[in-house]
């Protein structure tokens, strides 16, 4: 993986997800969203929709990093 990882198209790939799916996780995360509190598939598919709901309308409102 580390050979994957310093190869020039894996950094160029390492760089993007840095940019892309970091942030996501990091802003939910400062929000307190560490654990999902329902149970069963549906629900907590559910609960993670309304997460990346509430991500997206703070960001349309600017106050998302």
């Amino acid at each position: 993986m580390k050979a994957r990882i310093d190869s020039r198209e894996g950094r160029f790939l390492y760089s993007r997800r840095l940019g892309i799916v970091a942030p996501v996780f990091g802003n939910l995360h400062n929000h307190h969203l560490r654990r999902f509190t329902l149970r069963t598939r549906r629900k907590v598919d559910t609960q993670w929709k309304l997460f990346a709901l509430v991500h997206n309308v703070q960001k349309l409102q600017g106050k998302a990093p």
